[in-house]
C-alpha cells in the first residue's frame, strides 16, 4: 500500500511493463472532461469519489500501532494485516 493518501483504494496495475500507480482522476471536479476520457487513460472512466482525508489524530493512531522490529539484513518477520503502511 504505497499511497498513504488512498490506503487501501489505491489502484494499480501494469503499463508498459512496469507497475504503476492510477486512479488520479479522482481527485478532478465532478464536470471535467477528462473524467470520461477512457481511451487517453487506463481505459476506464472514473466515476470514483476522491480518498477521505485523514486527520492527523487518525495518522498518530495508525502509526501508535505499528510494531517497530530490528532492521537489518538477518531480521525476517512478517508484517501483521493490520498494519495500513
Amino acid at each position: 500500500m504505497a499511497c498513504h493518501v488512498c490506503k487501501k483504494d489505491v489502484t494499480f496495475g501494469w503499463h508498459v511493463g512496469k507497475f504503476c500507480y492510477l486512479g488520479h482522476r479522482r481527485w478532478l471536479p465532478w464536470d471535467h472532461e477528462w473524467r470520461e476520457k477512457d481511451k487517453e487513460f487506463d481505459g476506464n472512466i472514473e466515476r470514483r469519489l476522491k480518498p477521505r482525508e485523514w486527520s492527523g489524530d487518525e495518522i498518530l493512531d495508525q502509526l501508535n500501532r505499528l510494531d517497530f522490529a530490528l532492521f537489518g539484513k538477518t531480521v525476517s518477520r512478517i508484517r501483521p494485516s493490520i498494519h495500513m503502511n
